[in-house]
């Protein structure tokens, strides 16, 4: 069943991303409506996640990198659930033209994404080819969620051989 968005609903969720913390009740006056149908608007929104609660870093302002990795993968292989184990990547966009993949990585350095990229990437053979874009800047604030801990066994150092835990794709040092 598709739900859709009608007038009032998309002007809830202008409000509510202008200001999170916005009650019902100043909806329900902006919207001329009652706040017990604001409430449940809200509820449906929530439900079917066309309003979502996240929290986030401003990822440019704690000085973490953000990039792009443009993948080309093979056709009809099973990719999107492997990657999503990754927790350095923070979405995960399935597109058209050349590559049919990005992965957006939150990462605070250069060096652990070439980690990966040799491990994970580099030597996987469901990976025809790829390519990677930095964000150096933005207007608005680039808010993602990240992980600050290392939950990578690919960064362990008491590890002799680098091991993607994604794809068990093992490399001597």
């Amino acid at each position: 069943m598709k739900h859709e968005l009608d007038e009032i609903d998309k002007q809830i969720i202008e409000l509510k991303q202008t200001n999170a913390e916005i009650t019902n009740l100043e909806i329900a006056n902006i919207v001329k409506r009652s706040q017990p149908a604001i409430g449940a608007r809200l509820f449906k929104l929530e439900k079917f996640n066309f309003l979502v609660k996240s929290f986030g870093a401003d990822v440019l302002k704690i000085d973490w990198k953000i990039f792009y990795v443009y993948l080309k993968v093979k056709p009809q292989c099973q990719f999107w659930n492997e990657f999503e184990r990754c927790p350095h990547i923070a979405n995960i966009l399935n597109t058209t033209g050349e590559y049919n993949y990005i992965l957006q990585f939150v990462i605070e350095d250069i060096e652990k994404l070439n980690k990966i990229i040799e491990y994970c990437i580099g030597k996987n053979p469901m990976i025809i080819s790829y390519k990677i874009e930095a964000i150096i800047g933005a207007i608005k604030p680039y808010i993602s969620n990240m992980s600050f801990l290392d939950h990578c066994s690919l960064f362990d150092p008491l590890k002799e051989t680098p091991i993607c835990p994604i794809w068990d794709i093992k490399k001597p040092l």
